[in-house]
């Protein structure tokens, strides 16, 4: 983050990305991939490679996910907009599951439906208190085998 804050190439990128029409998503996308860029922990290994480069991201296109979701269709309780669902309260239960490899949900509308906000914030709370209790062992060699984490840029 500190990279994307105070590089002056990623800066002049950003200010340049601000008319078009997802400047977040491309800006982070060329922060990650484009190595004359060289940002610190972007991606080095082959492109063909990245599909699980969001793993750790929930996200529902409405179409067949790729395998490592579970390939099948996902429904949206929720609201369609710019073709990816917008999770409702009634989406959580896909999102809330045991086991759920997911860190982040993409796409949350705050004045859509504020209960998923209410039962993503009651979840969070729940899994902070879970981790600190004694039985609680983070096992992270799911993230650590990542190709988008093993294949990381160094830039020193």
């Amino acid at each position: 983050m500190e990279f994307a804050l105070t590089d002056d190439k990623a800066k002049d990128y950003y200010y340049w990305l601000h008319d078009t029409l997802m400047p977040d998503e491309s800006f982070y996308t060329t922060l990650n991939f484009n190595g004359t860029i060289c940002a610190p922990g972007s991606y080095v290994g082959n492109l063909e490679e990245k599909s699980h480069q969001y793993e750790a991201r929930y996200k529902n296109w409405g179409h067949a996910q790729p395998k490592y979701m579970g390939g099948k269709k996902i429904k949206c309780q929720g609201l369609w907009r710019s073709d990816i669902c917008i999770p409702g309260v009634s989406d959580m239960s896909k999102i809330m599951r045991p086991n759920n490899t997911k860190l982040f949900l993409n796409k949350v509308f705050q004045d859509f439906d504020y209960l998923t906000y209410d039962c993503l914030e009651d979840y969070q709370r729940n899994l902070t208190i879970w981790s600190t209790s004694a039985n609680f062992t983070f096992d992270d060699s799911h993230y650590r085998n990542l190709t988008f984490v093993k294949n990381k840029r160094d830039c020193n």
